[in-house]
């Protein structure tokens, strides 16, 4: 009963990835192909989405396309043929064995008991044999229980470290996923911080050109803004990495060493990016 139920959650995980990565293809249309999804091989990776994505679409595309989940789906598979395996022990055997021999006939030893009759042969020149055994073990001292024993605890051992998996990289997910979305705010704050400094130094220069504050006050307005700016190199940067640590986790293939950003967006980003400009206007 136990292992008829892991088969079918088995079954339901594999269909339900399949199924997430058949819906894909409205999400993440209009990209460019990649060398791994060429004809005549597998894709390994989805293609680039062509859209900002939601929290819920990529904890989506990391059920189908993450890298560890695919490997957990092909552990559970390995661990029912080893639970076959292991049950086997139990069931029927047939063995068959044949043979089959041919003799040159110049070699086979042939004598003439009357010269008009002609000489009679001791051997035949082909022979064949064929052996069918059957066997079924009925008791092994308590090995039979412990094969059947063993062979449920592996797939049910597969099937909870799956489970664990699915919910470590889900978990991954979320956090990347706030991570770009802290970033984007960052770089918001910080670009916003620099046009006030610039904007605070071009009327610290004006009132310095009209004699109402020193030299000083426009040299201080002036580090300020110097300042701000690697700031917001550093909220770049930040944004850059989270969005490839994010594009890792939803199993997205990363040229190595690359320094450009990914086509990778998420929509609560462009959304606060609509709501800010509203409230800017």
């Amino acid at each position: 009963m136990k292992s008829s139920s892991s088969r079918r959650v088995l079954h339901a995980a594999v269909a339900a990835a399949l199924g997430v990565a058949s819906a894909m293809a409205g999400t993440v249309t209009n990209a460019a192909p990649s060398p791994a999804a060429a004809p005549g091989s597998r894709q390994v990776s989805p293609p680039w989405p062509s859209a900002p994505l939601s929290r819920a679409q990529c904890l989506d595309i990391a059920l189908a396309w993450n890298g560890n989940l695919r490997k957990g789906r092909h552990d559970i598979a390995e661990s029912h043929g080893i639970a076959l395996q292991q049950k086997s022990a139990s069931l029927p055997r047939l063995a068959t064995t044949g043979a089959y021999n041919r003799i040159d006939e110049g070699k086979i030893e042939r004598v003439a008991f009357n010269p008009a009759a002609p000489p009679v042969a001791f051997a035949n020149n082909q022979n064949w044999n064929v052996t069918l055994t059957a066997s079924q073990p009925l008791f092994a001292g308590g090995k039979l229980r412990s094969a059947a024993r063993s062979s449920r605890l592996t797939v049910q051992a597969a099937l909870a470290n799956y489970h664990a998996l699915v919910a470590s990289t889900l978990l991954d997910v979320r956090v990347a996923y706030d991570d770009a979305l802290l970033a984007s705010e960052q770089i918001r704050v910080q670009e916003a911080s620099l046009r006030l400094l610039e904007r605070e130094l071009a009327d610290t220069r004006r009132r310095f050109e009209t004699g109402t504050v020193p030299r000083f006050n426009v040299l201080r307005a002036e580090v300020e803004v110097a300042n701000a700016k690697p700031r917001l190199i550093r909220a770049r940067n930040a944004l850059r990495n989270t969005r490839n640590s994010l594009a890792v986790q939803l199993g997205f293939d990363i040229p190595a060493g690359t320094d450009r950003d990914i086509p990778l967006e998420t929509s609560e980003d462009r959304k606060s990016t609509r709501l800010n400009s509203s409230h800017a206007n």
